[in-house]
């Protein structure tokens, strides 16, 4: 309800709030004590309040970038940053659908399209929830020689000491871990090497890529001595011979005067 207090006269009345179109004027003429009744105005909506927030899983997040465009030609297009507390706000015309798009470093962009907003509606709300990028660490592990190495172990041991991924190579020796943003120490082992490690710390959806690393030999000794089954005295320039049952590396060895050989490795 509205109610004026004037003095005599011709006047002209419209109404105007943000949001709507101008209510049609009414021309009014007032003679002195007269009283009018019922001169109702009728406003139409022409905009819309659309707002939400923008979270993860986890947290409200603040800076994500949010951006409208109307699917009309010509129609509005603007863009906004979430604040602190996760929302933002438009304010939109009437009538048209809309194309919302969010991004936030670290987090999987996300878009999404409203209908046509009708003139009843003061307010649109759009709640949005943004799923993280996984975070990843990969290489390749070699020897010294430049070979390729297969059944390496490769772990990602995190802050508390656990053992939060865990993978094998194969043939090409490329490794990735996929981990979530923190600080992780990549442990890798292999039968036969010496235990390698590495710490790196990981931002959210953040990819450490072509990372090189050298596994070393864990040589061995071998040692013997050469003696006759009927006599037990060393026996001299014995050639004794060794070779891996996989196929791999072969070596041979003479027996010196005491009838030892050893081989180191």
């Amino acid at each position: 309800y509205y109610e004026l207090n004037v003095l005599p006269g011709t006047f002209q009345i419209e109404a105007r709030k943000n949001g709507f179109l101008n209510s049609e004027p009414i021309e009014l003429t007032l003679a002195s004590g007269q009283q009018l009744n019922d001169r109702n105005l009728l406003m139409t909506r022409n905009t819309v309040l659309l707002n939400g927030t923008v979270s993860s899983s986890s947290t409200v997040l603040r800076n994500a970038k949010v951006t409208v465009s109307s699917l009309e030609q010509s129609g509005f297009h603007g863009s906004t940053f979430t604040l602190a507390t996760g929302n933002y706000s438009f304010s939109l015309p009437i009538g048209d659908s809309y194309q919302i798009e969010v991004s936030k470093s670290g987090y999987t962009p996300k878009t999404f399209q409203i209908p046509a907003i009708e003139a009843t509606e003061d307010v649109y709300v759009l709640n949005i929830l943004m799923t993280e990028k996984s975070a990843s660490v990969s290489g390749e592990v070699t020897n010294t020689d430049g070979k390729k190495l297969s059944n390496v172990e490769v772990q990602a041991i995190n802050e508390n000491g656990e053992i939060v991924f865990s993978m094998t190579t194969v043939g090409d020796g490329r490794f990735e871990v996929g981990v979530n943003q923190g600080e992780y120490k990549i442990r890798l082992s292999k039968d036969g090497y010496y235990l390698n490690s590495f710490d790196v710390t990981v931002g959210l959806g953040q990819n450490y890529e072509d990372i090189s690393i050298i596994l070393y030999a864990n040589y061995t000794t071998m040692i013997g001595e050469l003696t006759s089954a009927s006599t037990s005295e060393p026996i001299e320039n014995v050639l004794v011979s060794i070779q891996r049952n996989d196929g791999g590396t072969s070596a041979t060895r003479t027996t010196s005067a005491d009838g030892r050989f050893s081989f180191d490795k």
